[in-house]
C-alpha cells in the first residue's frame, strides 16, 4: 500500500530506482497508450442487463497529473480525484475500508434561520444536534466517510477523535462512482443513516489512501509560484471489482500535453472496445475470422490501437490548425476595424 503523502503516483510499470541504469529508456506514449488501453478493454464489462450503456468510456475515467515521467501512468481499479481529507491527522491510509456516503453536508441546520438568535444560544443548540449526528454514524462503524457537502468544526472534531476519515465537498458524479464500485449506497442527509443497516448502507474497497503529486508550478493547488514546486492532494479508492470501472492515471508532461494525451486514449478506449464487441458479434452469426496467436495476434492488436491513436492525433492537429486559422482571422478583422 502506497503510504500517504508520497510525492509521486504507484507507477505499474518500471520501478523509479531503475531509472538511474544506462539502460533504462523510458516508454513511448504509443506503448503506454496501448497497454493501458488494452487492460481497460479487457477487464472493464459494463452490466448491460442492469441498465449500464455500452460506451466503456462511461465507466473508465482518465485523469491527468501534471509532471513526472510517462512510466508513472497508472490504472487503478477504483476512483482517483483532487480531495483532501477534513482533518491532517485523519487516517490516509486504510486496508479494506468500509465506506459510507452522505450527499448533503454533516453541519448543524437551526431551525431558526432568517430570524435573529443569540449566538451563544445556537452554539449550546448545535453541540447536541451534532453530537446525536455523529452517534447514528458512528453506530454504523464506517471508516471512511465522503460527503456532498460541508463538515462543521464540531463534528470533524468528534470523528477525529473516533479515528475516522471523512473527506468534505465531493462532486456528485464522485459519489455516484464510488457507489457504483464499492457497493455503498448515497444516503439523502444524515437523517436517513439511522433508517438503514450498515450491510445495505456500506460499500468496501480494497485500499483508501490520500497521496501529494508533486506537479509543474503553477499546474497544482493555490496561485502559481515561480521557482517553487506545486503539489496536487489525490485521494484514491482502489481494489475494487475489475468489471465495474477503472480510472487510468497520465504523468509525463505538462497539463497542454496531458490534455492532448487524454483525448487520444479516449479515443483508443471508444475504438478498442468496438473492435472486441465486432468481432464476437461476427464470431456469434458463424462468420470465418482467421485465429491469431502469439505475437502475430499481439501485433495485430497494437496495430489497430495504433491506427485509432493516429486518428485521433491527426483529427487534434486538424482542429488545432482550424482553431490557429480562426484565431488569426480574428485578430486580422480586430485590427482592420481598429
Amino acid at each position: 500500500t502506497p503510504a500517504a503523502g508520497d510525492s509521486s503516483l504507484a507507477s505499474p510499470g518500471t520501478p523509479p530506482a531503475s531509472r538511474e541504469g544506462a539502460a533504462y529508456a523510458e516508454p513511448s506514449w504509443e506503448e503506454v497508450i496501448l497497454a493501458l488501453v488494452a487492460r481497460a478493454v479487457a477487464t472493464v464489462q459494463p452490466r448491460l442487463h442492469e441498465g449500464d450503456r455500452m460506451d466503456i468510456r462511461e465507466y473508465v475515467k482518465v485523469k491527468t497529473v501534471p509532471g513526472g515521467a510517462r512510466d508513472e501512468c497508472d490504472y487503478i481499479h477504483g476512483v482517483m480525484c483532487r480531495k483532501n481529507l477534513a482533518h491532517k491527522s485523519m487516517p490516509a491510509d486504510i486496508d479494506k475500508p468500509r465506506v459510507l456516503i452522505l450527499r448533503d453536508g454533516l453541519e448543524y441546520e437551526s431551525a431558526a434561520a432568517g430570524r435573529l438568535s443569540s449566538l451563544e444560544t445556537l452554539h449550546e443548540q448545535e453541540l447536541p444536534y451534532t453530537a446525536i449526528l455523529v452517534t447514528k454514524i458512528l453506530s454504523l462503524d464506517p471508516d471512511l466517510i465522503l460527503v456532498g457537502g460541508n463538515v462543521s468544526r464540531q463534528a470533524k472534531q468528534l470523528l477525529l477523535k473516533a479515528g475516522k476519515a471523512v473527506v468534505p465537498g465531493v462532486k456528485p458524479s464522485v459519489l455516484e462512482r464510488v457507489s457504483r464500485l464499492t457497493g455503498a449506497l448515497i444516503l439523502p442527509s444524515t437523517n436517513h443513516v439511522d433508517k438503514v443497516r450498515a450491510e445495505e448502507a456500506l460499500g468496501e474497497a480494497g485500499v483508501f489512501y490520500v497521496r501529494g503529486a508533486v506537479v509543474p508550478d503553477g499546474d497544482g493547488i493555490g496561485k502559481p509560484r515561480h521557482g517553487v514546486r506545486d503539489r496536487q492532494v489525490l485521494m484514491v479508492l482502489d481494489g475494487c471489482p475489475p468489471e465495474l470501472g477503472a480510472t487510468i492515471v497520465l504523468r509525463g508532461g505538462p497539463k497542454a500535453l496531458l490534455k492532448q494525451v487524454k483525448a487520444i486514449v479516449r479515443w483508443a478506449l471508444f475504438v478498442a472496445r468496438n473492435l472486441r464487441l465486432e468481432t464476437s458479434f461476427l464470431f456469434d452469426e458463424g462468420g470465418d475470422v482467421p485465429l491469431l496467436t502469439g505475437a502475430a495476434a499481439a501485433g495485430a492488436a497494437s496495430a489497430g490501437l495504433r491506427a485509432s491513436a493516429s486518428l485521433a492525433a491527426a483529427a487534434m492537429t486538424n482542429a488545432a490548425a482550424a482553431a490557429a486559422v480562426v484565431s488569426s482571422s480574428s485578430a486580422s478583422s480586430a485590427s482592420s476595424s481598429s
